[in-house]
């Protein structure tokens, strides 16, 4: 059993490491000082190969196909330094395809190093080295932002087909030192219709087991790797056997202490390995299928299911930093929507006109105040007309909604205080991008739906002292299940364009209310301007995460800070959506239209704002509003 504890809010101090992977951006938030101390560039670039299909299901396999154009291999062992390796085992597809041929297939393996070189010019352009700290001693403070360049270099000459090895020297290589227990082994399958995508993979976490790229068992598989080996390349454990007995006596102390926990500890276990079982290679490759090669098992048609979940339960949304640049049109777009709202002066929901529309927000029925003024974020929203359904007059039309439901009571905006403003042809030029960047994306993602239309806008903007909780989009009942209330549509991404300054967006796992205690349950999103984030359907869904080793569903929830510099900084979202509730509103304003009886919390609200917008603070906020906008319109825009 593992012990995981209620868990402290993390530091604010990150670093973003951008990798540049072929055509690719990935970015890596490493949080905390003591963190950039204690992880090495070789557990970084570990990380980051082992989850760049996560970003791109195509990355994996072409740097595979790259080690060896002619031939396609079995296994991949590929050393990252500071002990830390990955055998991948690929079960490479068979299925014909028109106009597409596929290279042999080897029985056998290959091997590589990868690292992380920091690009010249850098902080770090000396002093990164794969079994160093990413923050240098000699080094005071750590940089903010590092890019770096993912170098590969083949170490095992491939196997020619005429049975002699051609040894290219120029690519000759030392070899990484690997350990048995900084090893993981990432299963992955081809996907049927898309060569060279990923459709589903697997992780084995670091073990013991894990020391050999399974399949050199026998003389043949090792004969396929071009060179003759007495015996099949191990990857050694560093440790002596006495200290392995300590460690395994020292294990089961710490059993039976976290035995002991209290309550207000979250339990995680984990479950014993299967036994092991003989399967035969040969009606493997017959065969193609994921084979477990820690124990020799073949995974089950339930393991399969778990796979269809495309990874071990970490978490998976993801940013494209450079959204923008691929794209333009959508920046100006952008622009010109803030210029619509932050521009013109401030006004009450139902007048219509551009500017930022005001309200009065109660949340849970408490005091109201102007969302303007509140901590909470100011959004504001805009929705496509459902053109399927009839409106009940030429004053009106029946529009897509967020928020609407369960989410104004949390919000606490009142209904007759809620308007959705026309779509814009800018908000369309933004949407029709990203839904491109879905398909991207996510098309061999089994998880997402990507054959929808984005049909709902929230424009959301942080600076003061504006944030945002832990939450998540989504409502789910005890039983996790997707709420029917719900106004997104299941299984969509969350996307969200960035405009402005930066901000992180910090993720954590919970079991119930409680926070998980993981390396992984914690991570760092930073947002910069011009970038699309991708919120992760999977990531709120309770479900069973295999990599923490729980007995029990967990569900990620994301929470902001807003803007470091609280007095000059404005950080906005532009949030898109595919919504299936709709509502009727009037044509101009968007505001809601109602058949129900006001409240007395109604009543409240709208007396405060008629209060509001007859004081003179107002227009001191509507200026220095605008005066904002424009500071970081002129800092980002270009």
């Amino acid at each position: 059993m593992t012990t995981a504890a209620i868990k402290d809010d993390a530091a604010e101090s990150v670093m973003q490491i951008n990798a540049h992977v072929k055509d690719k951006i990935i970015p890596i938030i490493v949080s905390s000082d003591n963190n950039f101390m204690s992880t090495s560039w070789g557990t970084i670039c570990q990380k980051l190969v082992e989850n760049s299909f996560t970003v791109d299901s195509k990355l994996v396999l072409q740097m595979m196909i790259e080690l060896s154009p002619k031939e396609r291999f079995t296994h991949y062992l590929i050393r990252y330094g500071d002990d830390n390796a990955t055998i991948f085992c690929v079960d490479w597809s068979s299925a014909d395809i028109s106009g597409y041929a596929r290279v042999p297939l080897v029985e056998g393996y290959i091997e590589a190093n990868m690292t992380l070189e920091p690009r010249k010019g850098g902080p770090l352009q000396s002093v990164a080295k794969p079994h160093l700290p990413l923050q240098p001693v000699e080094m005071e403070d750590p940089p903010s932002s590092v890019d770096v360049d993912l170098r590969i270099n083949k170490l095992v000459p491939k196997h020619s087909s005429n049975g002699v090895t051609a040894i290219d020297h120029a690519t000759a290589h030392t070899a990484f030192p690997s350990s048995a227990s900084r090893t993981s082994v990432v299963y992955l399958q081809e996907h049927d219709s898309f060569p060279g995508s990923v459709r589903l993979f697997k992780t084995v976490p670091m073990g013991s087991k894990n020391h050999r790229p399974p399949g050199t068992d026998s003389p043949s598989a090792t004969a396929a790797l071009g060179t003759k080996h007495d015996t099949p390349p191990v990857i050694a454990e560093t440790a002596s056997s006495s200290t392995q007995s300590k460690s395994k006596s020292s294990k089961k102390k710490k059993r039976k202490d976290r035995s002991k926990s209290n309550d207000d500890n979250i339990e995680s276990g984990t479950q014993s390995p299967d036994k092991k079982t003989k399967t035969s290679r040969k009606e493997d490759m017959k065969n193609p299928r994921l084979v477990d090669c820690t124990s020799g098992a073949a995974i089950t048609e339930k393991s399969h299911d778990l796979l269809d979940d495309s990874d071990k339960g970490g978490l998976k949304s993801i940013v494209d930093p450079y959204f923008s640049q691929n794209y333009p049109g959508v920046m100006d777009a952008g622009f010109r929507v803030l210029d619509y709202l932050y521009l013109y002066p401030s006004h009450a929901p139902w007048v219509e006109g551009a500017g930022l529309l005001l309200a009065a927000e109660s949340c849970y029925g408490n005091d109201p105040m102007i969302n303007l003024q509140r901590s909470h974020y100011l959004r504001q929203s805009f929705a496509k007309t459902d053109l399927s359904s009839i409106p009940v007059d030429d004053n009106t039309r029946v529009c897509f909604v967020y928020g609407a439901g369960y989410g104004s009571v949390t919000f606490g905006t009142v209904e007759e205080q809620m308007a959705y403003r026309e779509w814009t042809a800018d908000m369309q030029i933004i949407a029709d991008a990203i839904e491109k960047e879905l398909v991207n994306k996510f098309s061999t993602d089994l998880s997402v739906d990507v054959n929808v239309h984005l049909n709902e806008l929230e424009v959301v903007s942080f600076y003061s002292s504006k944030r945002i909780t832990f939450h998540r989009d989504q409502s789910y009942s005890p039983e996790g299940e997707f709420c029917s209330n719900n106004c997104q549509k299941q299984h969509t991404c969350t996307c969200i364009f960035v405009l402005g300054d930066d901000r992180v967006l910090e993720f954590q796992l919970f079991l119930g209310k409680k926070k998980v205690n993981h390396p992984e349950a914690q991570k760092m999103i930073r947002l910069t301007n011009g970038a699309l984030f991708f919120l992760h359907p999977k990531d709120e869904e309770d479900c069973l995460r295999q990599m923490f080793q729980m007995n029990n569903q967990t569900h990620f929830k994301h929470r902001n800070n807003g803007v470091k510099e609280k007095g000059v900084q404005l950080s906005i979202g532009l949030v898109f959506r595919t919504c299936v509730q709709t509502r009727t509103v009037y044509k101009g304003t968007g505001q809601l239209v109602l058949d129900s009886e006001p409240t007395e919390t109604t009543h409240r609200c709208k007396r405060k704002l008629n209060a509001y917008e007859k004081c003179w603070t107002k227009n001191l906020m509507d200026e220095c509003l605008k005066k904002k906008y424009l500071s970081t319109k002129e800092r980002h825009y270009r």
